[in-house]
């Protein structure tokens, strides 16, 4: 199964010129990007995500702030990423709930597998599970 990991990027540069990191689909993307979006602007505590993708993969890159991503295996087995380094990315597979806790006026960056295709997408709880228990079948 693919499972969900931290990516670390490239840090290039120093504190007196400050740094780039670069991410490739031939490097340290598992996949060609096919999409990029953020989300920013974000209140206090604000909650994005609560959905799963059937197919789509992303990469997850806080650029300002903090993020706590919560993912749910298809087995329903949680697992709890801190996001508060740039240098740093969250590799999500499909099928996977998705929850994403922001601080305020965070910036989170996705690197997308596909297109936006709204078929995709689980937005229901209980849909996630019932597709995921079809497909281990």
């Amino acid at each position: 199964m693919d499972i969900p990991r931290i990516i670390d990027f490239q840090k290039i540069g120093n504190p007196e010129i400050g740094y780039i990191s670069v991410a490739e689909p031939k490097g340290e993307l598992p996949f060609p990007v096919k999409r990029v979006y953020w989300v920013y602007g974000t209140p206090e505590n604000s909650e994005r995500g609560n959905h799963a993708s059937k197919t789509g993969k992303q990469v997850l890159v806080i650029v300002n702030g903090e993020a706590e991503v919560i993912l749910e295996n298809p087995e329903g087995k949680i697992t709890t990423f801190k996001l508060n380094d740039p240098n740093t990315g969250l590799y999500v597979p499909p099928l996977h709930w998705k929850q994403i806790r922001l601080s305020e006026k965070a910036i989170i960056l996705s690197l997308a597998s596909s297109e936006f295709d709204e078929s995709d997408y689980l937005r229901d709880y209980k849909l996630f599970k019932s597709f995921v228990a079809v497909q281990r079948r």
